[in-house]
């Protein structure tokens, strides 16, 4: 990653068995799949309609354009099959506070597998070189246990409880 200068810079972050990538238009349908999902969106939002689906993925690769980026939207994909497994990104970067929200959501067949794991160590990775000195935070669900557990793995650790809502920050 030492080749990225900022994060206007940022287009491909590679890992082991995985690679994030900005998002693209191709990646509709798999983002269609998460996100208009109602089981998969139980601990993040209402599921979105089609349409909704379209005009948000449309409006997360035009704030990727932006000069000084606020939000990082990228894809998740193997390595071995390029498949789009799920999407992250950075939230809410907020240069004067040094605070940036990490996010991950995977597509159901391809949760417990470790892809959001590896996901979440190539965000902290990329905020530890680009932002230093940001608080790297998450907010997650009370009930979403697998999330928290997540987290926990990675080095966050639990700062607030706001119900239903927890936020997490990585402890360093």
């Amino acid at each position: 990653m030492s080749s990225i200068g900022s994060l206007s810079d940022v287009e491909l972050i590679q890992g082991k068995r995985i690679y994030l990538r900005l998002m693209r238009i191709a990646d509709q349908e798999a983002y269609s799949k998460l996100y208009c999902d109602d089981v998969q969106m139980q601990f993040v939002c209402a599921p979105l309609n089609q349409e909704k689906a379209n005009t948000c993925l449309k409006r997360s690769i035009a704030l990727n354009a932006a000069r000084q980026r606020q939000h990082l939207y990228l894809s998740i994909c193997t390595v071995d099959t390029d498949a789009v497994v799920g999407f992250c990104g950075l939230a809410q970067i907020d240069y004067r506070a040094k605070n940036v929200e990490l996010g991950v959501s995977l597509l159901a067949q391809h949760s417990k597998n470790g892809f959001a794991e590896e996901s979440l160590w190539l965000l902290i990775q990329l905020c530890r070189e680009l932002l230093p000195g940001f608080q790297i935070s998450g907010i997650l669900h009370s009930d979403n246990k697998a999330a928290q557990n997540l987290v926990k793995k990675v080095g966050y650790k639990l700062v607030t409880i706001s119900s239903p809502w927890q936020l997490w920050i990585v402890n360093d």
